[in-house]
């Protein structure tokens, strides 16, 4: 069995994100268009973009915490609903191993919300990288994020 569970973005935020077209940080959104090389993941479904999928990009902030971790940053969601990601016991394989590859990066919180390290992926699978990182008792948190510009695309939480 899994020792952590992946949260995508919540689906409320998603919802306000698609009805308001505002973020938390006063920005008038627009939707856009997915290119053959905008390919996300979505931070709701975790899956890809295609060709021709509309979009929102929006700042998010992952860390609620008011401390010099709460760093805000651009993320991306269908402009449709979709259906938030489910296996939460498994790592998105779209993440992981989608049409286009990208580096991941692993960053570590404690029950405070402070950063206490970061591990890039490095070729492992990403569940076993998360597993080692969770030995660390004091890891209460790990955000996944695009290694090559930083984006949060996920965080990673102890199965209880």
């Amino acid at each position: 069995m899994s020792k952590f569970r992946v949260r995508p973005i919540k689906p409320e935020i998603a919802q306000a994100i698609r009805e308001t077209m505002l973020d938390e940080a006063g920005h008038q959104l627009v939707i856009s268009i997915a290119t053959e090389n905008g390919y996300g993941p979505c931070r709701s479904c975790l899956k890809q973009f295609t060709a021709g999928e509309q979009r929102i990009l929006f700042t998010y902030r992952p860390n609620p915490v008011d401390h010099p971790y709460d760093e805000s940053g651009p993320v991306i969601i269908h402009a449709e609903p979709c259906e938030p990601y489910q296996t939460t016991e498994t790592f998105p394989p779209e993440v992981e191993n989608g049409r286009i590859k990208f580096p991941l990066v692993f960053r570590t919180y404690d029950a405070q919300g402070r950063m206490i390290g970061g591990q890039p992926q490095n070729g492992e699978p990403a569940s076993a990288v998360i597993e080692t990182l969770f030995q660390n008792d004091q890891v209460a948190v790990v955000q996944v994020r695009n290694g090559l510009v930083g984006c949060f695309v996920a965080q990673i939480d102890r199965a209880v």
